[in-house]
């Protein structure tokens, strides 16, 4: 690892230019800033045996209490542990529980605080070892506290839910001593869950911190290649099952095809057919606009009433008048809530190209779906209105400077529709939008 990481010692404090993905050379400082790894793994990084608190300075017999506790001392320790090296016996040595190991990885990185840099994780603290598997059967705070800590996104309500199911939990645990089910929760794991509030406010969710995908890459190709060996020559021969492994991916990639688009359409029981058309719209640039629709409509027979309801358009009906009398300069027309409309689920919208990202057509998909709820066996399905930029002063935008939203608007799209004939022809479907509201501005349907 020191070797691996030992180019960040010179960019991390000169710095070193590097192209965002806005096309643009910036200096950047890059650091070693978060550290993903299981419980035995961090023992290495940190040189603290098991039995202890890795990141702080929580006694072994209070790791089942909800106590807070300071982040280890970086300087202390590197100084305790060069006098250990020079043969002196500091007594921090042996109550901090230290491993003899004198030339951390770690140790010359800039900006680094390896204590601070180990973050949750939710697959061996939580899911692994946390508590015993009986004991999560009927502790409903534990559960929840799990839950509550994969969110992707958190705010306030989300955090204070997840500490009091942490409290609740710790108000309740000695039932389960009582009941002989455990005799106590002095367990280093159990207390890293104190720390969860703190490391989702200084690192964000924790999704991007989840050891799941190394630990099935591990799987895949260390674990399942070496079962498949025998003991002789074990090391030899699990190589070779893993580069044939390597070999068939990369010939799979050469050969054009892509399985991760089976796992993608899999669960898309929301989507439409694959079957679509490429679309042309001319911009308010004069440039092209590529989106692509299905050609099949997913709800042809959609009343108003339900749209009014279900896609939460409750001035849906009024927008659409106000925009046929001003396209077709037609009289005023009254659409009743029993009017059926055709609608679409999606559209794609193609992005411009950028180099820094992919060399491939990349397209933006938004989603127009409103909940179902769970049915038999069907479980349910969340409503999907997406938020799209919408193109607000069309002589701005063909003046904006690059980089800025100067003509752009956000918006929340709920309704993807074609207009009845009857009211008139157009050449590209209709969407009904939302505005978002600004500072001392109120939000309109359009």
């Amino acid at each position: 690892m020191e070797k691996i990481l030992h180019s960040l010692i010179d960019a991390g404090t000169e710095g070193v230019d590097m192209v965002c993905t806005d096309g643009c050379m910036r200096k950047v400082f890059p650091i070693l800033a978060a550290y993903m790894a299981d419980h035995l793994e961090q023992c290495l990084v940190i040189n603290v045996k098991e039995n202890f608190y890795l990141k702080g300075t929580v006694d072994p017999d209070k790791c089942g209490e909800p106590f807070e506790c300071l982040l280890r001392n970086i300087e202390k320790m590197l100084e305790v542990l060069d006098l250990h090296w020079k043969g002196h016996s500091p007594k921090l040595f042996e109550k901090t529980s230290m491993q003899p190991v004198y030339e951390p990885f770690w140790r010359d990185l800039p900006h680094c605080n390896i204590f601070s840099c180990i973050t949750p994780d939710v697959l061996h603290q939580l899911h692994k070892g946390a508590v015993d598997p009986v004991v999560l059967k009927v502790a409903q705070a534990v559960v929840d506290f799990i839950y509550y800590a994969q969110f992707h996104w958190h705010t306030t309500d989300t955090l204070e839910a997840m500490t009091n199911a942490l409290q609740t939990f710790h108000d309740h645990k000695e039932v389960f001593v009582e009941l002989d089910i455990c005799e106590h929760f002095n367990i280093p794991k159990l207390h890293s869950m104190v720390h969860y509030f703190e490391g989702i406010l200084r690192k964000g969710a924790l999704d991007g911190f989840n050891t799941e995908l190394p630990e099935w890459l591990h799987i895949e190709f260390a674990k399942d290649a070496y079962q498949a060996v025998d003991e002789r020559s074990a090391f030899l021969e699990w190589l070779a099952a893993t580069e044939l492994k390597e070999a068939a991916d990369e010939a799979a990639d050469n050969s054009g095809t892509d399985d991760s688009n089976q796992y993608m359409d899999a669960g898309r029981s929301d989507m439409e057919s694959e079957d679509e058309d490429l679309q042309f719209a001319p911009s308010p640039n004069g440039h092209t606009c590529i989106y692509k629709i299905a050609k099949c409509l997913a709800w042809p027979h959609t009343l108003s009433l339900h749209i009014l309801t279900a896609h939460d358009a409750s001035k849906f009906l009024p927008a659409l008048t106000s925009f046929i009398h001003e396209i077709f300069f037609a009289s005023p027309v009254c659409i009743d809530g029993l009017r059926a409309f055709q609608l679409y689920k999606q559209i794609k919208i193609q992005c411009a190209p950028n180099a820094y990202v992919s060399s491939k057509l990349r397209f933006d998909r938004i989603r127009t779906t409103p909940a179902v709820a769970a049915l038999g066996r069907k479980g349910s399905i969340p409503v999907f209105f997406n938020t799209a930029l919408i193109i607000e002063d069309p002589v701005m935008w063909a003046h904006h400077v690059k980089g800025s939203l100067q003509g752009l608007r956000a918006a929340r799209v709920k309704v993807i529709f074609e207009l009845p004939l009857e009211f008139g022809r157009l050449l590209h479907p209709l969407a009904y939008i939302e505005w978002l509201h600004v500072p001392h501005a109120h939000g309109s349907p359009m």
